[in-house]
């Protein structure tokens, strides 16, 4: 039975994790590293949450949503004054990271793509924010609503392949999606129950720090929301 879910529990995170590593690693959008595992420190943040499609017992699907913190945000390595805009209009928003998937199935992406904007309406955020592949873009603007807010550029941390920074304004949510795409959503069965997880524990939390890469670099945001230097990278594995 095919059902979506947060992932709830040590085991499921480390499972998405690996999908996600595997996935990356397959597309040369990473470097083999010993654990198998993609984990960013942005995946220590109790408030980052892992969304799951799931069918007899196999994650087939798995996005994260890192939610804006003193940390930043991963696209900041290279849309750091996109960002900063957002920031200094009071804007709450997240960033969709780490999208992978076992099999190429649109009706279960699609599921866990409402899931996760359903989310969105949920914690009442202004905005989603995701740095894509430019051939990907299309699918986000004409089925998701979204909108360029950033140029093309070259994402070290995705070993150098192109991407292009896109937002979701929610407020706009109901002029921008399509009529399908709004019956699609109309139609979710997903309830406040169903995001009213637990974030994970403090142990949760430290056994993945052992599996970050070593090599990301993080730059402090001020109290306002500033990145720490107008050219700096906010996350940059080396």
């Amino acid at each position: 039975m095919l059902r979506y879910k947060l992932a709830t529990t040590l085991e499921e995170r480390i499972a998405a994790l690996r999908l996600v590593y595997n996935a990356y690693l397959n597309a040369g959008l990473i470097k083999p590293n010993r654990h198998n595992l993609r984990v960013t420190p942005y995946h220590l943040a109790p408030t980052t949450k892992i969304f799951l499609a799931i069918e007899d017992g196999t994650i087939l699907h798995t996005m994260s949503l890192i939610h804006d913190t003193s940390l930043g945000l991963p696209m900041e390595a290279i849309y750091g004054r996109e960002i900063e805009t957002l920031r200094r209009m009071g804007r709450t928003f997240a960033e969709v990271s780490c999208l992978a998937g076992t099999q190429i199935s649109l009706e279960v992406f699609m599921g866990l793509c409402r899931f996760v904007f359903c989310y969105g309406l949920y914690a009442r955020l202004d905005h989603f924010v995701i740095a894509v592949h430019p051939r990907h873009a299309r699918f986000y603007e004409r089925i998701w609503g979204f909108r360029q807010f950033g140029p093309h550029r070259v994402y070290p941390c995705v070993e150098n392949h192109p991407a292009v920074a896109l937002e979701l304004d929610f407020a706009q949510s109901d002029l921008r999606l399509p009529p399908r795409t709004k019956r699609f959503v109309e139609e979710s069965p997903f309830t406040d129950k169903d995001y009213a997880v637990p974030p994970p524990s403090q142990y949760e939390l430290e056994y993945l720090n052992q599996f970050v890469d070593s090599d990301w670099q993080l730059v402090a945001v001020g109290p306002m929301g500033e990145a720490a230097g107008s050219g700096e990278l906010a996350a940059l594995p080396a």
